[in-house]
């Protein structure tokens, strides 16, 4: 079965700042987001309870990886640019992936992965994520 993902605008919480990635608590317990600070704008240096606004998408598992422009992820407007991630870990209730390049990983809810094959480690997929910007 074939299915659409979307990039939606969404926002989150910072909730940790390693001089390498800031993690990223999605709002409505959507997920955690690990991204490399680059990947950020912000008036000031971003803080821990920064409140982040960007596009983000249902993940698909898909065999179809072709190489991808990230340059979208380092522009300071909040365009989706299509990614891939490799799933490193499920368990009952949630997958994490690691985004191609190493720009962060992605960890969300079962219910938030669009599959026909039963999830393991090593799948490929694909999703939306774009630059995130503070909001005020």
């Amino acid at each position: 079965m074939e299915y659409r993902i979307n990039p939606v605008r969404m926002s989150g919480l910072v909730k940790e700042i390693t001089e390498e990635y800031v993690k990223i608590h999605i709002h409505g317990r959507l997920g955690v987001i690990t991204i490399r600070p680059a990947c950020i704008s912000a008036v000031r240096p971003i803080r821990v309870g920064c409140e982040l606004t960007f596009f983000f998408s249902y993940l698909r598992v898909t065999d179809d990886v072709f190489a991808v422009d990230m340059s979208g992820m380092f522009r300071p407007d909040p365009w989706p640019t299509m990614l891939y991630a490799t799933i490193t870990e499920v368990n009952d209730t949630a997958i994490m992936a690691t985004i191609s390049d190493g720009i962060g990983t992605v960890a969300v809810p079962l219910r938030f992965v669009f599959t026909d094959v039963p999830l393991k480690e090593g799948l490929q997929t694909e999703f939306w994520l774009s630059h995130m910007q503070e909001i005020f």
